[in-house]
């Protein structure tokens, strides 16, 4: 006896609508702007102050060690973790103030930087200033600013800018 065509018909429907489902993505709520991330064996970050909807989506660069790692990032009001390995990108998306959205990707991958006029001989040489902390520091502008102190990090995983108005008077974005 043939099953009747409307019963296939249903559990191939079934069958598909699973198949193309998408992954829900994640939601952690949030009511301060301010997060917290501890990587892996590396102790917390403290306030990283990021969370905004215009600069939305929001990467943060984890640590680079390579190595599979839980990664939990808090709010003030909830967490995720999850499991990260190298060269991925994890997305969720984090409920602001209860009506702002923001995407945010935790990424392990490494990005390439590009030298522009490269030749094959060419070497650079950087002068640079050790200050009374041991700290290198580079004298350079930006957008054609007076000329101010840079601190190299050799540790830092990104770079970041520290100052009152900095961006506003440097025209960043």
């Amino acid at each position: 006896m043939k099953p009747p065509r409307v019963i296939i018909f249903i559990l191939l429907f079934f069958s598909l609508t699973k198949t193309f489902a998408q992954e829900k993505v994640k939601l952690v709520k949030a009511n301060s702007p301010k997060v917290t991330i501890k990587d892996g064996w590396e102790g917390k970050t403290k306030y990283w102050n990021h969370l905004i909807k215009s600069k939305s989506p929001i990467v943060y660069h984890l640590a680079k060690n390579c190595k599979k790692r839980q990664v939990i990032f808090y709010t003030d009001v909830d967490s995720i973790s999850m499991n990260v390995e190298a060269e991925s990108n994890y997305q969720f998306k984090v409920l602001l103030n209860k009506s702002d959205t923001c995407t945010v990707i935790l990424t392990t991958k490494n990005h390439q930087y590009v030298r522009l006029n490269n030749n094959q001989n060419a070497t650079d040489t950087i002068p640079f200033a050790l200050n009374k902390n041991k700290q290198i520091i580079i004298k350079g502008s930006i957008n054609n600013s007076p000329k101010m102190d840079f601190c190299f990090d050799l540790g830092a995983r990104l770079v970041y800018v520290i100052g009152r108005n900095f961006d506003k008077l440097n025209k960043l974005t």
